[in-house]
């Protein structure tokens, strides 16, 4: 090969690189990826500059491998972890991450349980920077904001861990997310009398179990697209009413055990959907 040949061979690659770095840029200032973690939610969380954020853990360490898809395996750092509540599909997973990555600072509710993993959870949080939030709180992670609607009361006086979950919505130029961890509908009332909801993405609460995601919160978020987390052995979630509730709204619907891994990227051109499958 001669050098003038090589030349352009090399000025192309070259080209190459530049447009893939332009369009990497460009299409990730936001990424959101729920995901497949079985019967469980995990969600994943990274800003245009880097910051990582890590929603629940599913039930064991099977999070280990779905974040080191989406980050440098050799990444072994998180700015921030957020328990929702701590039932085991969505703490198990947290306990591995606690002890393998490096962890900024970790937010929750303060709930209490009397599982053996909420006991080696108090014991690791021991070593962290442990956040309590309610309702009203705001959270700034470089270029998006985390709006938090729940807990609207104390946690020690709810009966339903359920209902202590961590609710936010993920604000991001013109893209919104609602993520309502496992929130029924008594507690959905209070946040539709208090709080502006309407986003684009739902993360529909509890599996879409047939005890969340009433007819007036669904209009309340108006979303265009709505996420079911929930896996295999899933205790008949989603259920049927809230299926048939969500396509006659003209609601589009992701499930990661049909779907798989579900990212959404977000810039100042509008929100996308990446199709996996």
């Amino acid at each position: 090969m001669n050098k003038k040949v090589l030349s352009i061979l090399l000025f192309l690659v070259l080209c190459n690189l530049i447009a893939f770095g332009f369009l990497f840029k460009k299409d990730n200032d936001l990424k959101v990826v729920f995901f497949d973690i079985g019967q469980g939610d995990s969600i994943f969380i990274e800003t245009k500059d880097g910051h990582q954020i890590l929603v629940d853990g599913g039930e064991d360490s099977s999070v280990l491998e779905n974040l080191e898809e989406y980050m440098n395996p050799l990444d072994k750092d998180l700015d921030m972890v957020i328990l929702t509540h701590p039932d085991k599909d969505h703490l198990g997973g947290l306990i591995p991450v606690l002890k393998t990555y490096n962890i900024d600072s970790f937010v929750w509710t303060g709930a209490e349980s009397d599982s053996d993993l909420y006991l080696e959870l108090e014991e690791l949080l021991q070593n962290e920077k442990v956040v309590i939030v309610d309702a009203h709180d705001k959270i700034s992670v470089g270029d998006i904001v985390l709006e938090v609607y729940n807990p609207v009361q104390d946690v020690k006086e709810v009966r339903d861990l359920n209902d202590t979950s961590i609710v936010f919505k993920l604000i991001h130029e013109d893209s919104k997310f609602l993520l309502t961890g496992d929130l029924t509908s008594v507690f959905e009332n209070n946040l539709i009398q208090n709080f502006d909801l309407k986003s684009n993405v739902l993360k529909v609460g509890h599996h879409g179990s047939k005890y969340s995601t009433s007819e007036d919160f669904l209009k309340a978020v108006s979303p265009d697209c709505a996420v079911i987390s929930v896996g295999e052995n899933n205790y008949g979630h989603p259920d049927e009413g809230v299926m048939d509730l969500l396509e006659n709204n003209g609601v589009r619907v992701l499930r990661t055990d049909v779907n798989g891994d579900i990212v959404f990227y977000s810039n100042s051109e509008g929100l996308f959907i990446e199709n996996k499958l």
